[in-house]
């Protein structure tokens, strides 16, 4: 080969690496835009099932949090951007990832850990987290192909111990031991002292 082509193929192969990545990143920015909220759907009454999880639901914000380069922007199910919450983006903003994804909810809570929607709307307290409960998206990766359980897995030991993070628990049913059954636990869960 020739000195000549040589510089052809070189400039031929970086045409083409050039039109890989501007594809890869126009997939990535599509992917990104369709994630939206998982909504709760009502139903009639607490019921058990295999294919579901059962999580404490916190009085907050919904929101899915886009953490790239350093950044982390909180977007609520209207798509709106959070803007009240800067200190907390900036911490969710450490976490060690080149981007990711997270659904979760923006919650305040009190010295006991319960969740006071009213000083999240006033934005009296600085003490807001993100409570973390699901992985859509991490290091160029989309998960929702991923078994729930798997992406919760990935999460716990992705925000575990991270300031301004709290992983959502949940409760596997059957639950092992077998304490209660999701119908019971809904009815503990739901009284209010």
């Amino acid at each position: 080969m020739t000195a000549d082509e040589w510089e052809d193929l070189t400039n031929l192969l970086a045409i083409v690496q050039k039109a890989v990545c501007e594809v890869c990143e126009f997939i990535d920015r599509r992917m990104k835009s369709e994630i939206k909220n998982q909504l709760c759907k009502a139903v009639a009454a607490a019921f058990d099932h295999q294919d579901f999880v059962f999580e404490l639901k916190h009085d907050g914000f919904r929101a899915v949090a886009y953490i790239e380069d350093g950044t982390c922007r909180l977007i609520s199910r209207k798509q709106i951007q959070y803007k009240s919450f800067a200190g907390l983006c900036t911490a969710m903003a450490g976490l060690p990832v080149k981007n990711a994804i997270l659904d979760g909810e923006l919650v305040c809570l009190d010295q006991d850990g319960r969740s006071q929607f009213r000083q999240l709307m006033r934005r009296k307290s600085q003490d807001v987290c993100f409570y973390a409960f699901d992985l859509l998206w991490l290091d160029g990766h989309d998960l929702r192909g991923l078994p729930l359980l798997e992406r919760k897995s990935r999460l716990r030991k992705l925000v575990r111990g991270r300031t301004g993070f709290l992983y959502a628990e949940h409760v596997p049913v059957p639950p092992s031991p077998p304490l209660l059954r999701a119908p019971d636990y809904y009815r503990v869960a739901t009284v209010h002292p």
